[in-house]
C-alpha cells in the first residue's frame, strides 16, 4: 500500500499488512464496493484511516475504490480532497 504525501513523496509498500476489521478499507476490500464520503467532519465512524486522512493529511472528502484485476481484488485506491465535495452519480458509477 502506498500513501502519497506532499509533492509526490511516498511511504514504501508494506507486505503482509493487516487491515483493521471495521475500517473503510476493510469494507471495500471485503465487499468490492466503493465508499464515498462527502465531508469527513460529519463522518460518525472511528476509523483510524479516516482520522489519519482528516488530521494528518488535511483531507475533507474521500473515496475508497476497490482495485480489481482478473476478477480479483488486488487493493484499494484512496482519493482525497482538501475541500468537502459532493460526489456526482457519474463519479460513483461502477
Amino acid at each position: 500500500m502506498f500513501t502519497l504525501i506532499g509533492e509526490g513523496s511516498q511511504r514504501p509498500p508494506q507486505t503482509g499488512m493487516m487491515v483493521p476489521k471495521g475500517s473503510v478499507v476493510h469494507f471495500v476490500l471485503k465487499s468490492c464496493n466503493p465508499v464515498f464520503i462527502d465531508d469527513i467532519s460529519v463522518f460518525s465512524g472511528s476509523d483510524k484511516d479516516i482520522q489519519f486522512m482528516r488530521d494528518a493529511l488535511g483531507l475533507s472528502s474521500i473515496s475508497c475504490l476497490p482495485l480489481v484485476a482478473n476478477q480479483h481484488i488486488i487493493g484499494c485506491l484512496r482519493l482525497g480532497f482538501q475541500e468537502p465535495r459532493i460526489w456526482t452519480d457519474e463519479e460513483m458509477v461502477r
